[in-house]
């Protein structure tokens, strides 16, 4: 599936790397697993739109160019849990644990944020992408009539980790380094390598129909499962117990009844 001279393309400056992959793929230019990394990311993004602020030379910024078609996938948080996952293992080797997934995938130490993943799809037929669609949104993969307009063709998987860097701007809440984590320097080269290659095994999993079991360890991974947290629901603040995650891929929480909580409906209250 992923040649030894599969292609991690470097940039040495860029504004966007989910952008720059995203060209790739209008040029006709991208291939399943073509990654795209820099140290130095100008206009980092990240979920609802939020920025993501990064030193130059100091953390990971990866996109990787997606076909899900290519994997049997059928809906769009099966890629957002394995792409989890992947990160999960990956920045757990270089911690003593605490490393959690916070719905619907970023990658949390203890209480701060070390990371997050943005996943953008494209469909076929679109002449722009819609760069708000996200890889847990619930929405049908195909039209009714078939019409293969409505084919999900790619998806960009943007992954964003604080490694090195020590300072952080006033408007990041809660952020964390894995420099800070482990008070040690480590090569962004090196670990942006190793984390394609955790990418890419789970892909290889997705592909050879081994799934099933990713659900239950993203949920064995969550944030706060088992927790109380107060969420805040247009002008309604209430308080409820993280139960999990659904297959297809709502915040199941609990407060006296059950609730399904889509992305976006809700902000944490931490």
């Amino acid at each position: 599936m992923y040649p030894a001279d599969f292609p991690l393309i470097e940039l040495p400056s860029v504004d966007s790397t989910n952008r720059f992959a995203r060209q790739l793929i209008r040029e006709n230019k991208a291939r399943h697993g073509m990654a795209v990394f820099t140290m130095h990311q100008t206009a980092g993004k990240g979920q609802r739109g939020k920025v993501w602020i990064s030193e130059p030379g100091k953390n990971i910024a990866i996109s990787i160019i997606i076909e899900p078609q290519r994997l049997k996938l059928r809906h769009p948080f099966h890629l957002s849990v394995s792409i989890a996952l992947a990160v999960h293992d990956f920045f757990s080797q270089y911690t003593n644990g605490d490393i959690a997934i916070k719905w619907p995938n970023d990658i949390y130490w203890k209480d701060k944020k070390a990371g997050g993943i943005l996943i953008e799809n494209i469909f076929s037929g679109q002449h722009t992408e819609n760069e708000n669609h996200e890889a847990h949104t619930s929405f049908p993969l195909e039209r009714k009539n078939n019409d293969s307009a409505s084919l999900w063709t790619w998806a960009v998987a943007g992954i964003g980790l604080n490694i090195n860097q020590t300072e952080f701007t006033a408007e990041l809440p809660n952020p964390v380094s894995l420099r800070q984590i482990t008070g040690k320097t480590f090569d962004v080269r090196r670990l942006t390598a190793e984390l394609y290659e955790k990418v890419k095994q789970y892909l290889e999993l997705v592909l050879h129909h081994s799934f099933q079991s990713l659900p239950e360890k993203y949920n064995q991974s969550l944030y706060k499962r088992g927790e109380q947290v107060r969420f805040k629901k247009q002008n309604r603040i209430f308080e409820a117990k993280i139960l999990h995650v659904t297959d297809s891929g709502t915040l199941l929480v609990e407060h006296g009844i059950e609730e399904e909580i889509h992305f976006g409906e809700a902000e944490w209250l931490l």
